[in-house]
């Protein structure tokens, strides 16, 4: 049977409304730490499939994405906590939430049968907000992972960027230091085509102090954590932030290699042996263990 995903209380009562309350411009609602709620799949133990890929974001009243609260991710999120006695499920334990509205939902991962997650969600308005009344609608999407742009990946598997594009995903601060630069490129993450054609930023969301793991997840979204990155989620750089600067960023990519088959691209045409595997190095080096003490460039 198809997953049933329905959002309770840690009690097990069903949510269908929820009241976040007055939020002045500037300030969270209904505070920083956010409103606890778990997302559940087959709460009444109907026999349901797992909900695989799943994904969280908000919508307008009418289920439009073009109101101001969705364009400018007012609803942060952060999942932290699960159902232990489910089987083939990760915590994400995220420390920082990751804001969500329009292009940028949260990624959980799955959720087995009669299994739930643990979801904390608070309302940031920035200071310059003037609407008033707003009513949004909580989505989650399951067996939803990001589409495949299938550019010139065939058949590679993994998690980690692709040098096909020069630098992918290189990060450096700047002026503004609250404020992460990063290239475009390509990346896998659990087997899925992540895709950015252009450079861009990312905004710190963190005040805190120390070490924070910047991280790219399977939606196409950057946050960063205390912690350790989830199944979903591709560490890129471990970034040293002071009161909600970044001073310093310490590359974490792995890169992946480019494996063709056939006669693909700018492998020969008549390859000498058929079905031959090329390995694609014109971006990275091939190393190869010389010694139980070390590895040697071939």
């Amino acid at each position: 049977m198809l997953p049933k995903l329905s959002f309770r209380t840690t009690t097990g009562g069903l949510v269908t409304t929820h009241d976040f309350g007055n939020v002045d411009a500037g300030s969270f609602a209904p505070d920083a730490s956010g409103w606890e709620v778990r997302l559940h799949n087959d709460y009444e133990v109907d026999g349901r499939d797992s909900a695989q890929s799943v994904r969280i974001n908000v919508r307008g009243s009418t289920g439009g994405i073009d109101e101001v609260w969705c364009q400018q991710h007012w609803v942060e999120m952060k999942s932290y906590g699960y159902s232990t006695g489910s089987t083939g499920m990760t915590d994400d334990a995220m420390t920082v939430f990751q804001p969500v509205g329009k292009n940028s939902p949260l990624s959980v991962g799955d959720i087995q049968s009669e299994g739930y997650r643990t979801l904390f969600i608070r309302i940031n308005s920035p200071t310059s907000a003037e609407e008033q009344n707003i009513s949004l609608q909580l989505v989650a999407t399951y067996q939803d992972p990001q589409s495949a742009i299938t550019k010139w990946i065939t058949d590679i598997s993994g998690n980690g960027v692709v040098p096909s594009t020069g630098d992918p995903f290189a990060m450096s601060t700047g002026a503004l230091v609250n404020t992460i630069y990063h290239t475009g490129g390509y990346a896998l993450i659990n087997s899925n085509e992540i895709y950015y054609g252009s450079s861009g930023s990312y905004t710190l969301s963190t005040t805190g102090t120390g070490a924070y793991n910047i991280y790219l997840t399977e939606a196409g979204a950057f946050g960063e954590t205390t912690g350790s990155v989830a199944s979903n989620q591709l560490l890129l750089y471990e970034a040293t932030i002071s009161s909600g600067e970044c001073t310093a960023l310490a590359d974490k990519r792995v890169y992946l290699p480019g494996l063709r088959s056939g006669t693909a691209g700018a492998i020969p045409t008549a390859p000498i042996i058929p079905g031959s595997i090329y390995f694609d190095i014109t971006n990275g080096i091939l190393y190869g263990a010389k010694t139980s003490t070390g590895w040697t460039a071939l």
